[in-house]
């Protein structure tokens, strides 16, 4: 069983509750705000250690990072290999209105992860390890380490959130691609499931309280979630994706690492907070369909 190596961005979320989203030029009162740990590569990072899988993280924390560091003593990602900056770290403004947000992120630290910063860490990562990235840190970074992945037969989870522009021919050297629908239609400007019958068992797309979906080289599979009342969705997309890496580091197949996510990612609705939402694998719980607690 290999580990789950993280590259990616670390943030502090700033979380107002609202009643209803402010219209262009409208001050409001908001109900509450909390500060917490949160950014995409952190937060998948979060998700895979509580699997009880060995879980890497390769980024930056600002100077502000102390509250970072206090917030993860729970966790057991291992940071020894963090980029320490003097820039202010990173910062997300976040606001949730009736179960639903919207996000504003400010990159800070997150932009100082460089190549240089990555080659002197390769011997980290071992041929049976998944490495995972996303789309908070600059995009060469991501090139470099797609390619490298590539080249050494090493599994790679490219979450390409926030979307952006990217060389589509990147997308033929990952090993998963896994955007949500809206991503998928802005990165390939195409219905998502005619994206997936382009990519058998490569391309998966998160469609939110419906699960995922992919296509297995004969029908499109849909993985679909319990029905629930969610009351945060922040960070569920990158629950699935931290199960999901973790669950293929343990040599779960594809359909059951889905599985994994989508039910961990399901049960980190229903509290507050990207991290905070996150469930820990069951002690005991079967050897291919993780129980979550």
């Amino acid at each position: 069983m290999g580990k789950v190596v993280v590259i990616g961005s670390a943030n502090i979320d700033l979380v107002y509750h609202v009643d209803r989203l402010p219209v262009i030029g409208e001050t409001i009162f908001g109900d509450s705000f909390v500060k917490l740990p949160g950014g995409k590569g952190l937060n998948q990072a979060v998700a895979s250690s509580r699997c009880e899988v060995d879980t890497l993280f390769l980024g930056s924390f600002g100077k502000d990072d102390q509250f970072l560091k206090t917030a993860l003593k729970d966790d057991t990602i291992d940071l020894s290999h963090l980029l320490e900056s003097n820039n202010e770290g990173g910062t997300a403004i976040i606001t949730i209105c009736n179960g639903d947000n919207t996000i504003v992120v400010l990159a800070g630290a997150n932009n100082d992860v460089s190549v240089s910063y990555i080659k002197e860490h390769l011997d980290l990562i071992q041929e049976d390890d998944v490495v995972v990235i996303q789309n908070e840190t600059p995009q060469d970074v991501n090139e470099f380490i797609i390619n490298y992945c590539y080249e050494n037969n090493i599994r790679l989870v490219y979450n390409p959130a926030p979307a952006r522009d990217i060389d589509i021919s990147l997308i033929e050297k990952v090993t998963y691609f896994t955007p949500n629908e809206t991503e998928a239609m802005t990165i390939f400007e195409d219905e998502y499931e005619a994206i997936v019958r382009k990519y058998p068992n490569k391309v998966i797309v998160t469609v939110g309280k419906d699960g995922v979906i992919y296509f297995d080289g004969s029908e499109i599979v849909r993985i679909k979630p319990d029905v629930v009342k969610p009351v945060d969705t922040t960070g569920a997309g990158d629950t699935l994706s931290g199960i999901f890496s973790a669950s293929l580091a343990s040599n779960l197949s594809l359909k059951e690492a889905l599985s994994n996510g989508v039910k961990g990612a399901t049960l980190s609705t229903l509290k507050l907070g990207a991290q905070g939402g996150m469930p820990r694998r069951k002690d005991g719980s079967n050897e291919k369909e993780w129980d979550f607690e």
